[in-house]
């Protein structure tokens, strides 16, 4: 009976959508690539009425409310994702970038590091977690050991070797600096703030 109620819902959802759940994540992908931010997330919107039980849907709707700056909202779908699924990588990551948005640098830090325990190799997590040390939590040291990890993981990431030298210019290292921002322009980074004209010989 349980069964047959389940059959029964999923039709009716098609029925009132016109669309499988494949459908709409397809198109909800397709309109987020073209920049329709607000269509894409309509179509999520229909893809977890169709299948409300997949965290990565949440997670991409979660997203569409980031770029829309809807930065609460976001939460509210990223935490329904961990919520189906505590190893997934991505919600941390992008809660903590939403958690950074809102100011909330404790709890951003968490998120980075968690999506980072699940995913020692997660570049991007690194980098945000950097990004925070580094702007906002006034951890130089704790900022470069982050770019060292993603140097480590990726020598060739210009942005890595751009952003450790703007962590060594805080702590009066411009010898270090200059040799990261030249790095940096060598793998075919730009100096997008002048720090070489500005303080290397």
């Amino acid at each position: 009976m349980k069964y047959f109620l389940l059959i029964i819902t999923s039709l009716l959802s098609i029925y009132l959508y016109g669309q499988t759940y494949n459908e709409c994540i397809k198109k909800a992908y397709a309109q987020y690539q073209a920049g329709a931010y607000i269509k894409a997330l309509e179509d999520y919107n229909k893809a977890i009425a169709l299948n409300p039980k997949s965290d990565t849907t949440y997670v991409k709707r979660g997203l569409c409310k980031f770029v829309l700056k809807n930065y609460d909202s976001a939460i509210v779908d990223y935490n329904k994702a961990i919520a189906l699924n505590l190893m997934n990588e991505t919600a941390y990551k992008n809660r903590g970038d939403a958690n950074a948005e809102l100011k909330n640098f404790v709890g951003a830090k968490f998120d980075y590091t968690k999506a980072i325990e699940l995913n020692p190799k997660y570049i991007k997590a690194y980098i945000n977690r950097g990004r925070l040390k580094h702007n906002n939590l006034r951890d130089q040291l704790g900022a470069i050991a982050d770019y060292n990890k993603v140097i480590e993981l990726d020598p060739k990431y210009a942005g890595a070797y751009y952003l450790r030298g703007n962590a060594k210019r805080n702590l009066k290292d411009i010898d270090g600096a200059c040799m990261d921002w030249n790095k940096s322009v060598e793998l075919g980074g730009k100096d997008d703030q002048g720090q070489i004209n500005k303080y290397c010989k």
